[in-house]
């Protein structure tokens, strides 16, 4: 792997990560300038080599990950970091209630962090570098899931086939189990949407649109499919931990909001009212295969979703498009393809996500960039006109 590309993704992680995390701010730091400053560090020279295979994106993330997940499991040698993670702190409110405070900063508390981060990986090399080798990346953000629902209300469909393409653990098929609230740019409500009470997400417009919101009534899910390069399988309270170990450790609300999503997925498994079916794929090349395995025999529609998942793929998965479209134009029913992920077009703040619809239905294709959505759903930037085409397609 190229250093200067690993310098540069630590660089722009640290940046992304200073509005929402402070912690994951100077971690994310730290590596960053051991990179660039220190050459020959011992802890340099081993995530240069155990990264070899893997994309800079995928090592800043998979290193976090470990360390947390080594935390959550209390393996040993993680004391000292374990205590500036609010993820593993009994008081978890009150801590994360606090950790922007003048008193409880980084600044103030962790002054040593570096030393103590550098010790922490030196003794857990041997996990971190097999989890950095073998584990993927898990887009567990199930805030994400308003991404489909929000659009597949507006279109007043009655009943519906849903599909997640980059399911990680299926998490998001069950939005519609979950409570979010999305707010005006008034900062008032606009709607609930969701069965669970109290709210657990909030959606917050930047701009003015005409949302029409209100009133729209959930659909009928007949089937929940997902795919994933490795589906994560929830057995075990360490299948649980691992999962939110790549949520960042001082952003509590998240692992919250990640534990009630598990719980809602295990009502739902247990109900056996459209259970969520998880396939190993490999995108892009076998996505055909796992579309060929998609309930398509009814007439309802079919909702299909992915979320920050193509920078992962081989050539950012331009290659999806054309099977998507091949696909949709032959299963005899409507196909709703709706993305959150990066565009050529320059974002209203870094790492923003395009939200784009594409629809098919017998001759018909349709197109629409309803916005721009921080890439974990808590905020978006409407484009007005494309929104109320969208809308007005589905309405008239």
């Amino acid at each position: 792997m190229n250093s200067e590309e690993l310098i540069e993704k630590f660089k722009r992680q640290a940046e992304f990560a200073k509005e929402y995390s402070p912690l994951y701010y100077r971690l994310f730091s730290i590596v960053g300038d051991w990179l660039e400053n220190q050459p020959h560090n011992p802890v340099v020279q081993w995530l240069l080599d155990v990264s070899q295979d893997r994309r800079p994106l995928e090592v800043t993330l998979l290193l976090m990950a470990g360390l947390h997940r080594d935390i959550l499991l209390e393996e040993p040698n993680t004391e000292q970091l374990a205590n500036l993670y609010p993820s593993v702190s009994p008081d978890w409110t009150e801590k994360a209630e606090k950790w922007d405070s003048a008193a409880f900063s980084i600044e103030t508390q962790a002054t040593n962090l570096p030393n103590i981060l550098h010790r922490t990986i030196s003794k857990r090399e041997e996990s971190l570098t097999e989890f950095i080798q073998s584990a993927t990346v898990q887009t567990n953000e199930t805030g994400r899931g308003i991404v489909w629902l929000l659009p597949t209300l507006l279109t007043n469909w009655k009943q519906i086939h849903l599909v997640d393409l980059g399911a990680s653990a299926g998490l998001n098929l069950v939005a519609d189990q979950r409570s979010f609230r999305v707010k005006n740019h008034n900062e008032k409500k606009e709607a609930d949407l969701g069965l669970a009470k109290p709210v657990q997400f909030s959606v917050c417009s930047v701009n003015k649109c005409n949302l029409q919101l209100k009133k729209r009534p959930l659909p009928d899910i007949l089937s929940r499919t997902g795919c994933d390069i490795n589906p994560f399988i929830l057995k075990n309270y360490v299948d649980e931990a691992t999962l939110s170990s790549f949520v960042w450790a001082d952003q509590i609300p998240r692992l919250e909001r990640l534990r009630e999503g598990i719980r809602a997925f295990k009502d739902l498994d247990r109900s056996k009212t459209s259970p969520v079916t998880l396939y190993k794929a490999n995108l892009p090349d076998e996505l055909p295969k796992f579309l060929s395995r998609v309930p398509h025999k009814e007439t309802a529609p079919i909702v299909m979703y992915n979320t920050f998942m193509t920078p992962y793929l081989e050539n950012k998965g331009r290659a999806m498009k054309k099977m998507v479209s091949e696909w949709a134009k032959s299963v005899g029913q409507p196909v709703m393809w709706v993305q959150a992920e990066p565009l050529s077009k320059k974002p209203p703040k870094p790492e923003w996500l395009g939200w784009t619809i594409n629809y098919w239905h017998e001759d018909t294709h349709e197109k629409w960039h309803i916005g721009w959505v921080q890439p974990h759903g808590t905020a978006v930037k409407w484009l007005p006109d494309q929104y109320q085409s969208f809308v007005e397609f589905f309405n008239s």
